[in-house]
């Protein structure tokens, strides 16, 4: 993508729903559209922000108010991209893969 204007991230509370996922996926991707972003760029964008959105419905709990936020902003030509969920019930625990 190429556009040197300065752009704030963009924050959106959504429902910890699974009907968030294509509510994040659409918004990214007009937002990427209006600063140029085309193709498979747009591509792994959405597909990243679909599975970090699904991740937190599936495996985490909302926020205090029952929601997710997503977030995402330019950091020079790459983007970044967050969902903020309420934790997790349990911990994470070491899986040993065989050799």
């Amino acid at each position: 993508m190429t556009n040197s204007a300065v752009r704030a991230p963009v924050v959106l509370s959504l429902p910890f729903s699974a009907s968030s996922v294509p509510v994040a996926r659409q918004r990214l991707k007009g937002w990427m559209s209006d600063l140029g972003g085309s193709g498979e760029s747009v591509d792994d964008a959405r597909l990243v922000i679909s599975e970090l959105v699904a991740n937190a419905v599936r495996h985490a709990r909302p926020l205090a108010d029952g929601r997710i936020l997503v977030s995402w902003t330019l950091e020079g030509d790459a983007i970044e991209v967050s969902v903020t969920d309420g934790g997790s019930g349990s911990r994470p625990r070491a899986v040993h893969a065989p050799s």
